[in-house]
């Protein structure tokens, strides 16, 4: 999803890849979780180092309360990865976003809603959306609290993940502005896991008191 968007015709490619992805899925009979749903998932690499001892301790710090992870770390140091293994730990409570410069979500705000709402759905009822393009901020929010209420029932956490705001070469701007209108940060049973510095998230929205820096090494 790095490559340029050329006006409708990259919206409708990008669409038509992101439905093609899905039903390729299905006839293999791969099992179908929010890893599978998002669009922006990394592919894998082969072989992968397992980064079982940062996981196990952002695990940790969770269910600390703690609300928020931000991995930093020089370029190319592995955040992308341990994000991309936290998903796959937790595949069915964790929507994730990996935006890169360029990327046709960037282009297009309605593609980020598509993506995070249909893997949101998923996540509550485990099924897709039947028309993930008309998601607006509106549902994701209604999906977040339905979401939060599943989570108090059964006790368990959901997680977000967002990937490349450091990358941008604008810095997180609109994007920023958008991912603030629809990050569940007011209820209790949601965690973030960005890659980077945080300082694009407000103090307002989620107290330092909630946040945890972590430094990755090599």
């Amino acid at each position: 999803l790095g490559l340029p968007c050329s006006g409708r015709s990259g919206r409708s490619g990008l669409q038509l890849r992101i439905r093609a992805i899905y039903m390729s899925d299905a006839v293999m009979g791969s099992v179908v979780d929010c890893t599978v749903l998002s669009s922006t998932f990394p592919g894998r690499i082969i072989p992968e180092i397992s980064r079982d001892a940062i996981l196990n301790l952002i695990d940790d710090f969770f269910a600390s309360n703690i609300q928020l992870v931000a991995l930093e770390g020089k370029p190319d140091i592995g955040k992308t990865r341990i994000l991309a293994q936290f998903a796959k730990r937790h595949p069915s409570h964790a929507i994730s976003v990996f935006i890169r410069p360029n990327s046709w979500l960037m282009q297009d705000l309605r593609l980020l809603y598509a993506d995070v709402a249909n893997q949101m759905h998923w996540a509550l009822t485990k099924s897709e959306l039947t028309d993930p393009h008309s998601a607006d901020d509106g549902l994701i929010r209604r999906l977040s609290f339905d979401l939060q209420r599943q989570a108090k029932h059964a006790g368990h956490l959901f997680y977000f993940l967002i990937d490349g705001t450091e990358d941008l070469p604008d810095g997180p701007g609109h994007f920023a502005n958008t991912l603030l209108a629809i990050l569940p940060v007011e209820f209790s049973a949601f965690r973030f896991l960005l890659s980077g510095e945080a300082k694009w998230l407000p103090t307002l929205a989620l107290s330092q008191t909630l946040r945890k820096s972590y430094s990755v090494s090599g």
